[in-house]
């Protein structure tokens, strides 16, 4: 925003998110909020977006079954994520302070694309990147954050912790994120 030209890309942005130019169903992989959306958020997903192009962040999609509850119904989240038990280890303990729980591969690896687009109910490859994969071992953690969630608290769990696992409202897949560092 130091420049008219980068005053006026972010604008775009931020008009394209809010009317809903990008779809919506795969922005709220990454983030969603409760409210419209705002200046930040454009910033965010022009973060984002710049991660992704560079080919270096890594999907998955696992299914759950079924659509988040609140943060306060603990124990029907927990239930909920039984569906993913012969996958993952997942605990849920909701809040707003930190992460809302943690998922922890118990198969022996998942391969995840730096090339996958998530639609509702199925999966695309982008030929815009070319197609690269990491597979991630057996007790690989995957921060847990469901619901809402916001764009730069997405961003920064994925530079410091280089993981994400995200299971936003109204969806019922959880989206697992890589970053790697280094080619």
């Amino acid at each position: 925003m130091q420049s008219p030209e980068g005053t006026n890309a972010l604008m775009k942005i931020y008009n394209d998110l809010e009317y809903e130019i990008y779809d919506r169903h795969i922005v709220d992989q990454l983030f969603q909020r409760s409210r419209s959306f705002v200046m930040e958020d454009a910033l965010g997903w022009a973060l984002w977006c710049k991660l992704v192009d560079s080919g270096r962040i890594y999907f998955a999609s696992v299914p759950v079954g079924s659509t988040p509850s609140p943060d306060v119904c603990m124990a029907e989240n927990n239930e909920k994520l039984k569906a993913i038990s012969s996958i993952f280890d997942a605990s849920f303990c909701g809040g707003t302070q930190g992460h809302d729980g943690t998922l922890i591969l118990v198969e022996d690896s998942i391969t995840l694309r730096n090339n996958a687009i998530f639609w509702e109910d199925h999966s695309k490859w982008s030929s815009e990147l070319e197609s690269k994969t990491v597979v991630l071992g057996k007790d690989t953690a995957f921060p847990l954050e469901v619901g809402y969630y916001d764009p730069h608290r997405a961003i920064n769990t994925i530079l410091s912790d280089f993981r994400l696992a995200r299971w936003p409202y109204n969806h019922r897949y959880i989206y697992l994120f890589h970053y790697e560092e280094k080619f």
